[in-house]
């Protein structure tokens, strides 16, 4: 393992730490305000190797594809663990915060998913970026807010509006970044949808061969298949929307291979 990649784990294995001494101070003999304190050294440690790490990799040239797979991962465990270890005590984030935080990785871990699989690439973007430096501004705020708490220089209640207010911040600017990562990979989301669509058509016809598709599409055609699947239109141009006003099998051999065309494009 290189040291990058080491920087990476360590990021990983120091986080656990914080949230047991965030949760655990009378446990580990953490009071007077060294709590806090604590907690800032291992979120600047964990900010420092998150620098250094691509730095590295980068400059010795040993970047790798498990550093870039963990690199990221790292980075949502790190600070998901945080932003939910808030929800406890002193803190008191609202439950939802975290959530809506944790529902854009997710998604955005699916929207890079989906594009790798189209043979695209999706690099970073701005907003995600400034979600990034918006959690760091956030989390060294409250950790500062939580030594001036602990030390009697404001209330618990001014404490807590001033934490939920910053991290409300933190969640629009993450559902920001989702929206722009999700306009960046709307062509590929469009595919994804209609080939979903076009692949059950194409199974509930379950043809084994061209010459069985218009019998098999007459007989669905009759069942008013075209309501279950509206998607179809997308497929033809307007005159070829007659192919549902078909009313026998030998009109439906002229359109047969027009519709099967239709669908292994998006299949493919």
């Amino acid at each position: 393992m290189n040291l990058p990649l080491a920087l990476t784990v360590s990021r990983i294995a120091v986080c656990p730490a914080f949230v047991a001494v965030y949760l655990y101070p009378k446990y580990l003999g953490l009071g007077g305000g060294v709590q806090p304190v604590i907690l800032i050294i291992i979120s600047i440690l964990m900010l420092v190797t998150d620098a250094l790490d691509g730095y590295l990799a980068r400059k010795w040239h040993k970047v790798t594809k498990l550093g870039k797979l963990l690199d990221p991962m790292s980075d949502c465990i790190v600070f998901l663990s945080i932003f939910f270890t808030f929800t406890r005590y002193p803190v008191e984030l609202p439950l939802w915060i975290p959530i809506l935080i944790m529902t854009r990785e997710i998604s955005v871990v699916y929207l890079r998913s989906l594009m790798a699989l189209d043979q695209k690439a999706m690099g970073a973007r701005l907003t995600g970026k400034i979600k990034t430096i918006f959690q760091s501004i956030a989390l060294f705020m409250i950790l500062g807010g939580m030594f001036f708490f602990q030390q009697g220089y404001t209330n618990l209640e001014i404490f807590q509006g001033a934490a939920a207010f910053l991290m409300v911040l933190v969640a629009l600017v993450s559902v920001a970044s989702l929206l722009e990562y999700g306009i960046a990979s709307k062509e590929t989301l469009m595919k994804s949808f209609y080939s979903s669509y076009a692949a059950g058509f194409r199974r509930e016809l379950d043809c084994s061969s061209i010459e069985e598709f218009p019998y098999k599409l007459q007989h669905t055609l009759r069942l008013n298949f075209s309501r279950k699947y509206p998607f179809l239109p997308h497929f033809f141009g307007a005159s070829d929307i007659c192919l549902f006003q078909i009313h026998s099998v030998h009109d439906l051999l002229p359109h047969s291979m027009l519709l099967n065309r239709g669908l292994e494009k998006y299949i493919r």
